[in-house]
């Protein structure tokens, strides 16, 4: 009996041993599975931190990468958590996946792991703060020597735009720089970090009764010579000091400070512009631009090494043509509607070769885009942010630059060494940048930022003044990137 009794004793007592102890290695496993299951959130989120930098291109799959393999990792006191995600750019939504990684329990058995996915939904960032003082100018990049009229406005010309001049501005045949040509006046300022030269009857500033707001003249005035060169200079004098200088204004000195130009990244927008070279349509209609002449598709830049190319698309394209077109991209696009003369503009686009407006009418774009050239522009006609309430002319009082901007930037220049030209009567309001030279033929009128390597004005050019401009289109020169704004992730999975 006493046997027996011990012997039912010893199984019990086995048996609790055995199912306490298998109980203690379930809950030990159960806690580091749900540990790895955190770690692989945390995968998720760490994912999610790397696309919303702002310096990161969320729209890039280079961003993350795309397989465990090569999968980034960080360790943690409970564990490794490791995360990697493939990239939709027809959809624009990333398929991230985070794997958390622990020790096992069991010191013989294989590390617990656990793998969770989701998907993070990218919103195209097509706007951005603006950061290149630049464009709130008529700005000119070249300095040719001190002697030199790197800008030179003259033939009667009146101008009421904002200039800022890296080398020497020089005015003649009575030209003026004034701010009184809009209603109510917009401040104008005039900032040279070379010299400003004059001759008889132009001035900076209508006279002491029509000032401009701001002049820094930094490099001194001289007088202007009859083959535009300088004479000696002598330090600036503003109105009302005695023996002043032809400078009207309301604040002057000598010592404005710097704003730097803005510089285009061209091999990475040829890259990456959408559409572009290198991301086609993903929806389109009638006869787009062909963004390169080696097929798209298309890998690596062409004709870009030379100083001033002109790209691979030999024949200009005509934005304005008497028929319809569309293209859409992932992350851009660009339409014209031929009945209403009305050109729609998203995103960064990239075209390896020239564009024009040709059909000489009252044209107008809507909405935020940068769109940069290879080879040059070509103007005759008119492109408006607005136009007015007959469709008869620009609205040049009421364009918001802040709301409505198309910014083409060139690379190339035309058969005349220029980079853009307004024909004889252009109208443009938008924005241009060029690193050559920007002409303005007879009549031409410009209302918005120019950035060139110098500019011409023939007779009775008009600049407008405009709008202080905060806000630029994705892609504007000189801006940091702001690609895309990453979404909270969804759609948990594992």
């Amino acid at each position: 009996m006493a046997l027996m009794t011990m012997t039912v004793l010893t199984l019990v007592t086995t048996t609790t041993i055995y199912y306490t102890t298998a109980s203690e290695h379930e809950s030990s496993y159960s806690k580091t599975s749900d540990t790895a299951f955190r770690l692989a959130e945390a995968g998720i989120n760490n994912a999610a931190a790397v696309l919303g930098e702002p310096s990161n291109n969320a729209q890039d799959q280079a961003t993350l990468p795309s397989t465990e393999a090569t999968a980034q990792s960080q360790s943690y006191p409970t564990g490794t958590t490791k995360w990697w995600g493939v990239y939709n750019g027809t959809t624009n939504v990333w398929l991230i996946t985070g794997k958390g990684i622990i020790g096992n329990p069991n010191p013989s058995s294989a590390p617990v792991t656990r793998t969770l996915q989701a998907s993070i939904p990218v919103s195209p960032s097509l706007t951005q703060p603006l950061n290149a003082q630049a464009w709130n100018y008529w700005f000119a990049i070249n300095q040719g020597g001190p002697n030199a009229c790197d800008v030179n406005i003259n033939n009667n010309v009146e101008v009421d735009a904002s200039f800022y001049i890296m080398g020497n501005l020089c005015l003649s045949n009575n030209a003026k720089i004034v701010e009184d040509l809009a209603t109510p006046r917009l401040p104008i300022i005039v900032a040279v970090q070379g010299k400003l030269g004059y001759s008889n009857g132009t001035s900076v500033g209508r006279s002491s009764s029509s000032t401009i707001s701001e002049a820094h003249i930094n490099g001194g005035c001289a007088a202007v010579n009859g083959n535009l060169t300088l004479g000696t200079s002598h330090a600036c004098k503003a109105y009302p000091t005695s023996g002043y200088d032809p400078i009207y204004a309301q604040r002057f000195d000598t010592n404005g400070s710097l704003v730097s130009p803005p510089v285009i990244d061209w091999a990475y927008w040829y890259q990456h512009a959408s559409p572009g070279p290198a991301h086609p349509c993903v929806t389109s209609s009638g006869t787009y631009p062909a963004w390169d002449g080696g097929g798209v598709p298309y890998a690596t830049q062409q004709d870009i090494s030379g100083m001033y190319p002109n790209g691979s698309v030999a024949t200009a394209f005509d934005l304005t043509p008497q028929q319809n077109y569309s293209c859409v991209g992932a992350n851009g696009s660009l339409s014209w509607n031929a009945a209403t003369k009305t050109l729609t503009v998203s995103g960064v686009m990239y075209i390896d070769g020239s564009v024009a407006v040709t059909n000489g009418a009252v044209n107008e774009y809507n909405g935020m885009g940068t769109l940069y050239l290879s080879g040059a522009l070509t103007v005759n006609g008119m492109m408006c942010g607005k136009r007015n309430a007959g469709n008869s002319d620009c609205d040049f009082s009421n364009w918001n630059p802040n709301t409505e901007m198309f910014i083409v930037g060139v690379h190339g220049v035309d058969a005349n060494g220029e980079g853009v030209l307004l024909g004889n009567g252009s109208k443009w309001e938008g924005g241009i940048y060029s690193i050559t030279k920007v002409a303005l033929s007879n009549n031409a009128q410009v209302e918005g930022p120019v950035v060139g390597g110098t500019f011409t004005f023939s007779n009775n050019v008009v600049l407008k003044p405009f709008p202080n401009i905060t806000i630029v289109p994705l892609g504007a020169p000189g801006n940091p990137n702001v690609y895309a704004q990453p979404n909270p992730p969804t759609g948990y999975s594992g």
